[in-house]
């Protein structure tokens, strides 16, 4: 199957901020308890959903060069839809660290020529270039024995009955990092 290569990649924060603590949950200072438990839980529902569909995996880091010759790096995810339905799009968030420190976020949304049929598997392949990196981030990338840990955050599926989960989006994580950030 081939899989259209549409993943726009950028970093949404800069990755030159280590945070140390990341706990994904969405809540606003100022809502009541009564709505940010409600939203917990509506949350929840949604992951459990798109983990029940889904399986992201990030399977292998690799040196290479760009269309243009510069070094890049690419991150190889193995996507085994779970589910009875076929997906036509998938978007999640990878969130590469080392230690307790965030070093890249990106944004990776797939669309798919041919719908993934249910209960199949895909590859995706993100390319970075190494000069879209914080400063502090490259060394990392560019070091083959670096240990850097591959998180991978829902976002969301498009199945291909155009029904939709929804778990996190791009705002959503910008939001929350820039709360975090100003702690």
């Amino acid at each position: 199957m081939k899989l259209k290569k549409s993943l726009f990649i950028g970093s949404i924060a800069a990755s030159a901020m280590l945070l140390t603590a990341c706990d994904f949950q969405k809540t606003a200072n100022n809502q009541p308890v009564a709505e940010q438990s409600k939203s917990a839980s509506a949350e929840t529902v949604a992951l459990n959903q798109f983990n029940s569909a889904v399986k992201i995996v990030p399977t292998m880091r690799n040196l290479t060069k760009d269309k243009n010759g510069k070094d890049a790096f690419s991150l190889i995810f193995k996507i085994e839809n779970i589910s009875d339905k076929a997906i036509s799009e998938i978007q999640w968030f990878s969130v590469a660290g080392v230690d307790s420190g965030i070093i890249d976020i990106s944004n990776i949304p797939a669309v798919f020529e041919k719908p993934l049929a249910a209960k199949s598997t895909e590859t995706v392949t993100l390319t970075k270039s190494i000069e879209s990196l914080a400063e502090t981030s490259r060394p990392f990338f560019m070091d083959p024995k670096a240990n850097i840990n591959v998180k991978v955050l829902a976002g969301k599926i498009v199945f291909e009955d155009k029904s939709v989960i929804v778990v996190t989006t791009a705002d959503d994580l910008v939001k929350y990092l820039n709360n975090t950030t100003k702690k």
